[in-house]
């Protein structure tokens, strides 16, 4: 999927079927954003695919955002050493914003008692 700003704050939106290790029609193509929901449920074979995917089209200051439900901790675990070998950096959500200057103080989100997460975990990747 691609997003493009064609002028003003008119936003134009691409989706493409895209196969994991693969890069779009125009292999240069560069995004600000690469969305990610559900990713982590298959085989570790399909995380390095994956973030080649992820990082081929990237922007240089892009961000992949990925939505993720713990199933398998310990393996999905592997997915995000991958990915901080590749030089991706992965953060909360909540953390980002507040970098980025966006914090509410709502103080919204956090870890339910079984472990999951509603709006958000207080815990990063390597601490679930």
């Amino acid at each position: 999927a691609g997003v493009y700003r064609s002028s003003g704050d008119t936003i134009a939106i691409r989706v493409e079927a895209l196969e994991w290790g693969e890069t779009l029609g125009n292999p240069d193509a560069a995004f600000d954003v690469v969305l990610g929901s559900d990713l982590l449920y298959g085989p570790e074979e399909t995380y390095g695919p994956l973030l080649r995917t992820a990082t081929a089209h990237l922007s240089r200051r892009g961000i992949f955002v990925l939505a993720v439900r713990w199933r398998r901790p310990k393996k999905e675990r592997r997915f995000f050493e991958m990915a901080g070998e590749s030089g991706l950096e992965f953060v909360l959500l909540e953390e980002w914003l507040r970098e980025e200057g966006h914090d509410n103080g709502s103080g919204e989100g956090g870890n339910n008692d079984d472990g999951s997460c509603f709006g958000g975990c207080l815990l990063p990747w390597n601490l679930y």
